[in-house]
């Protein structure tokens, strides 16, 4: 993340993409980074490609939440203009976060209603457990991080040397 941050972003490709070999996994925030180093870098394609490729392990639903990532990402390529774009990008988490995390509650009052057997009835006792843990914690466990890399990918946008071809 060196790299990026000091703008050398082929540097940055190139570790990125040694250590998801090294890894041998697709892990989101690394995908999330080399995909914010081809876009500075002038690889628009290459950089959708790897956002594609988050909303598809996102879909797949066995890497965590990789589309929280590409969203960060997302914000911070478009609000990097903007007069406030921190604020703009920590409202937007704010906002949409604790929404996102209502889909849980429902997911478990499904689950325990219906007797379903999935994993969301083994967390939470109550309607009020699940609705307080996923609204409250489960929001500062997005908002966090995600400021952190919306923030990140702010900052190199904005200070990010121009591509020379």
């Amino acid at each position: 993340m060196v790299y990026l941050n000091i703008g050398e972003y082929q540097k940055s490709i190139e570790i990125l993409e040694e250590g998801l070999k090294i890894a041998d996994q697709r892990i989101p925030f690394m995908l999330s980074n080399l995909s914010l180093a081809y876009f500075n870098s002038g690889q628009q394609q290459k950089s959708e490609d790897i956002l594609a490729e988050l909303e598809n392990l996102y879909i797949d639903g066995n890497q965590g939440s990789p589309a929280f990532f590409a969203a960060q990402i997302y914000w911070g390529i478009k609000l990097f203009n903007e007069k406030r774009p921190y604020l703009l990008l920590l409202l937007s988490l704010i906002i949409f976060s604790p929404v996102s995390r209502l889909t849980v509650v429902v997911a478990w009052w499904i689950d325990t209603r219906w007797e379903i057997g999935t994993h969301y009835s083994l967390h939470f006792d109550s309607f009020a457990q699940a609705a307080f843990q996923q609204v409250v914690y489960g929001s500062l466990i997005q908002i966090i991080p995600g400021f952190l890399l919306g923030s990140l990918t702010i900052a190199i946008m904005q200070y990010r040397k121009p591509v020379i071809r």
